[in-house]
């Protein structure tokens, strides 16, 4: 006689694979799933330190009003946020993929929210005025999501679970346009700010304060359009078929 306990203990291994953890994310606020724009809490220097003195403009070319600094291409490693509560990086993927997936069309084309963002950037300035001590940063603008996990499971030990109904608010780096989610990462413009940061001290500031894009480039990751929903029901079509086949072979 056939027996399915060889085939549950097939499933209670696969169980992870098909958690539902929380299926919703509930937008709350006056902004709702438009979501609004901000600045990123992580300015990064895109030039070098500068003491632009008389004598060094002086020897940087025919202007002696302006100093010189080194351009080139570098990349940026920046990163979607959560904030108000932590999460780990698994769960924050997940929270990422239910804001993509239900915010506003128009509002999630304007956010990336790929879990490493390498943005190919040079400085726009370039060079640093006379008196002036310090160095230019980038700013990003992200674009934020407030609202709550919903629709859980009861998994004490889940942390969507244990937070569901607490207020997060989800961020991710501000496109240019909607057409910017559609080109090859390196060729995509982020919305920021670029500003002289004056400062007496440089702080073992190297010529070059970022890598170049080349030798970073591959740390970027890309959506794949095969949200979590379907990657759960993937699972779950494994798992029966999986529970079948172990039935009929005992």
């Amino acid at each position: 006689m056939k027996t399915w306990a060889p085939a549950f203990s097939i499933a209670a291994l696969l169980l992870p694979l098909v958690a539902a953890d929380c299926e919703k994310f509930e937008f709350r606020g006056q902004y709702g799933g438009d979501g609004f724009t901000t600045t990123s809490n992580q300015s990064m220097p895109v030039s070098s330190w500068t003491n632009c003195t008389a004598e060094l403009a002086r020897g940087d070319g025919d202007n002696n009003n302006t100093c010189e600094f080194h351009h080139y291409s570098m990349g940026l490693v920046l990163h979607p946020e959560i904030r108000f509560i932590n999460f780990d990086s698994e769960t924050s993927e997940h929270i990422f993929e239910l804001v993509r997936e239900n915010a506003n069309p128009t509002a999630s084309s304007l956010t990336d929210f790929n879990a490493t963002i390498v943005v190919n950037y040079t400085a726009s300035h370039t060079d640093i005025d006379l008196g002036d001590v310090g160095y230019y940063a980038f700013t990003p603008f992200i674009r934020c999501f407030d609202g709550v996990l919903s629709d859980c499971d009861d998994d004490d030990d889940d942390p969507e679970d244990i937070n569901a109904g607490k207020l997060i608010r989800a961020c991710g780096l501000s496109w240019t346009d909607e057409d910017q989610s559609r080109l090859d990462p390196g060729h995509q413009q982020y919305s920021g700010r670029e500003g002289f940061v004056q400062t007496s001290s440089p702080a073992n500031f190297p010529d070059d304060p970022q890598p170049s894009y080349d030798s970073v480039s591959e740390l970027a990751t890309v959506h794949k359009d095969d949200g979590s929903v379907g990657s759960r029901a993937s699972s779950a079509t494994l798992l029966i078929a999986l529970m079948c086949a172990a039935y009929n072979f005992i």
